[in-house]
């Protein structure tokens, strides 16, 4: 999930680094649980995709704070484990209170496996691949508005688009190469919201976007034996909503305003040859 947010990495503090206090940044006198959760926007090229983290940190809302690292540990996921809805744990620690701007992930490297079918121009269906700038700066993930650590726990979802991040290169059933430009997006969990609908017809197939501005935000499949789909972990703000599948026109809904924590159905899409 469109025009997409290209994140950038800058450089990262190797240990939790304590900020000055003041509104917009961190305090070092008190500190807060954060944990950090990864989950998955779905796709149908991959039978595995495992991404290999070696560092998550928090970068506060002032921007001549230091990151602070919430972990250093060396984690892989399978990403194809991670949809609908299903989240692993991806860093947790106690960090300065205060307000935080974007969670930066230090991704070393990825290995995919394609899906039966699909195989490479030379005849493999496995490749292993490296993120230049992931593995050294780190990748930046900005948060919609600003989160704010408290002395309580404070849950952060970062979504990590599957089906954007890996682009292929040469025909799409016997690609040439796959290369990894990781497209991500980050909420509070306490603020997230969600929409859900059906698509008609039911067995069309259709792949639903919610979409922010010029920024595709989530992405999900219709249900083939109901058309129903949820959009979950949404930041609040404003969306629409598409749906296209082979063989029709795009389906766009009315505008959509998402407030903290709102739980959105009845958001009905119909398909048209």
């Amino acid at each position: 999930m469109r025009v997409f947010t290209r994140f950038v990495g800058a450089g990262l503090c190797a240990v939790v680094a304590a900020c000055s206090s003041d509104t917009n940044g961190s305090n070092s006198n008190t500190t807060g649980s954060v944990m950090v959760r990864l989950t998955d926007a779905p796709s149908d090229q991959f039978q595995s995709a495992v991404v290999y983290v070696s560092q998550v940190s928090l970068q506060p809302g002032d921007a001549n704070g230091s990151a602070v690292v919430i972990s250093s540990a060396k984690t892989s996921f399978d990403l194809l484990t991670l949809q609908g809805g299903v989240t692993a744990v991806l860093a947790q620690n106690d960090v300065p209170t205060g307000s935080y701007s974007q969670v930066r992930l230090i991704v070393d490297s990825a290995r995919v496996v394609l899906r039966s079918g699909m195989t490479f121009s030379d005849g493999t269906n496995t490749a292993s691949l490296r993120v230049p700038s992931g593995s050294e700066s780190g990748l930046k993930v900005n948060f919609s508005s600003p989160v704010v650590v408290t002395a309580g726990e404070t849950v952060l979802l970062v979504d990590f688009d599957l089906s954007r991040s890996f682009v292929f290169q040469g025909p799409p059933s016997n690609p040439n190469s796959v290369s990894l430009k990781p497209v991500l997006h980050a909420t509070a969990m306490n603020v997230a919201a969600s929409i859900s609908g059906t698509v008609t017809p039911v067995g069309s197939g259709a792949t639903l976007y919610a979409i922010s501005g010029t920024d595709t935000v989530q992405t999900a499949f219709a249900n083939t034996a109901t058309g129903a789909y949820t959009l979950a972990f949404l930041p609040p703000g404003n969306y629409v909503v598409a749906a296209k599948a082979t063989g029709f026109q795009i389906s766009l809904s009315t505008a959509i305003t998402l407030g903290n924590s709102q739980v959105l159905t009845g958001v009905n899409l119909l398909l048209l040859p």
